[in-house]
Parts: structure tokens; sequence; C-alpha cells
């Protein structure tokens, strides 16, 4: 009898459940219908954005990753100038705190997968097109919502 081996899928998503959204929910469901169907195995790598869910998990067969980064405490709009100022600052640092853990993950991870598949044609699917390229893997980048498409608009 021959072993069939699983095909191994990185998703990338910046939020992913329980936390709700476009990109989440797609990612979601597609990740589910794919292990349920295929001898698939799939691995989400998304944000700790809130510090009482768990760093790592399985939920309906597929491993999800959560990378710790710095998070704001307050995601509230200061009524200062100094205030908008330093929120900004805050936002950016978030940001791209979350892009040097996912670095460092995608460095060490992507090697061992088959196809990298990222749900956002933002930042977000710089690194993974950067990895895939590197290491000779297929990435297939989507969007869930328009906001990628601003620039189609008349």
């Amino acid at each position: 009898m021959e072993k069939t081996t699983k095909l191994k899928i990185l998703m990338i998503v910046r939020y992913y459940w329980p936390h709700l959204g476009g990109n989440e929910n797609q990612a979601k469901l597609l990740s589910e219908y794919l292990v349920q169907k295929y001898p698939i195995e799939i691995v989400v790598v998304s944000s700790l954005y809130d510090k009482s869910l768990k760093k790592e998990e399985r939920h309906n067969n597929i491993r999800i990753v959560r990378l710790h980064h710095f998070t704001r405490k307050s995601k509230q709009t200061p009524r200062t100038s100094i205030g908008k100022i330093i929120n900004k600052l805050k936002f950016l640092l978030e940001e791209y705190s979350f892009l040097f853990c996912l670095y460092k993950f995608l460095k060490k991870e992507v090697p061992k997968v088959d196809l990298l598949h990222v749900h956002q044609t933002s930042w977000l699917s710089l690194l993974p097109n950067y990895f895939g390229q590197k290491y000779k893997k297929p990435v297939l980048i989507k969007e869930a919502t328009l906001n990628g498409f601003k620039f189609l608009r008349v």
C-alpha cells in the first residue's frame, strides 16, 4: 500500500480565529475545508493580538501559531496632537514588531512547507513572497476585501 504524503500549507493572516473579519473568516473556512477534504497539513500563523489566547494550539485539525509581539494596550484615538503622534508611533511599533517576529518564524518554517498562502495583499505579503522566492516555494496571495484595490476605484 502506497503511503500518501500530506501537502503542507502555511497560511499567513494578521488576525485569526477567534478574531472576526473577512480575512480571518476566509482563512478559517478554507483551512477547515481543506483538512477535511484532502490529505493536507495546515499551519496558520497569526499575531497574538490578545494575551489571553494561546501562543500555539490545534483547532479543528489546524495548527495555529500566534506570534508574540508588541501590542498597544489602548487603541482609542487620543484628543491631543501629541497623543495622536504617540498613538501613530505605537501603531508603527506594533506593525514592525509583528513583521520582525514573522520574519524569524518564516525563516525557520518556510523550508518545511510546500505552499505559502497569504490572506492579504498589503505589507503582510512582502515577507512570505521574499521567503517563497528564496526557498523556491509557490506563494498564493489573495485579498478578502476590496481594501487592497482602492486604486481601481474611479
